[in-house]
């Protein structure tokens, strides 16, 4: 995730304020990143490169119980390509993991899988302690499209990490929901450039008023 942020970063570098025809080129080129692709191509994908056998999947989800946070980590992010109801059980479980990074990459995973019986789970991961678990429930929120969680979404708008807001922002996008297009209209405008790309990416997205 690290490497596909710094990317992201790479190319808001080429898109200065008061961009023209070629800037708006670059800036439809970041739209389209694919850590951004619509939820179900980004799944489609997935699942074509990280495919698990009913083996592999149940041995995954033997390692989320181990007691190596890194085993744990390793299975949770495997099994985003899982299609068992079991797995989603599993996985809900660790989103209160005492590790930071397994409970990231469970979160992670719950978008991935797309099941809208994470929602709430993940709303709660919004209010974590953890600014890293807090972006990744936002990201995860917009996977599953949860246009119920617009409301959760646009209060993390304004979380205290510049990450978290961009990600909301993104999400947002996502949700199909033009309530939130006040809020990303005003986030536009944001001094933070991440964040403001993500505003007008989503109300691209949106349909502007």
């Amino acid at each position: 995730m690290r490497h596909i942020m710094m990317r992201l970063a790479a190319l808001l570098v080429l898109l200065p304020v008061g961009a023209s025809a070629q800037s708006d080129s670059a800036h439809a080129r970041i739209c389209d990143w694919d850590g951004w692709l619509p939820p179900a191509v980004g799944r489609a994908r997935f699942l074509a490169a990280h495919s698990l056998t009913s083996r592999s999947d149940l041995a995954y989800r033997r390692s989320l119980e181990s007691a190596n946070e890194h085993e744990r980590d390793a299975a949770a992010r495997a099994l985003a390509a899982s299609r068992d109801t079991g797995t989603l059980t599993a996985l809900l479980r660790h989103v209160a993991d005492p590790n930071s990074v397994v409970r990231d990459g469970a979160i992670r995973s719950l978008g991935r899988i797309g099941d809208m019986r994470a929602v709430g789970p993940l709303e709660e991961a919004l209010m974590s302690g953890d600014k890293h678990v807090r972006q990744a429930a936002a990201w995860s929120l917009g996977q599953l499209q949860a246009g119920r969680s617009t409301g959760a979404l646009l209060a993390a708008t304004r979380d205290t990490s510049e990450h978290v807001r961009s990600e909301a922002a993104w999400a947002l996008g996502l949700t199909a929901n033009r309530s939130a297009l006040p809020r990303l209209a005003e986030l536009s405008a944001h001094d933070v450039k991440a964040v403001r790309v993500a505003a007008d990416c989503s109300i691209e997205r949106l349909g502007r008023p």
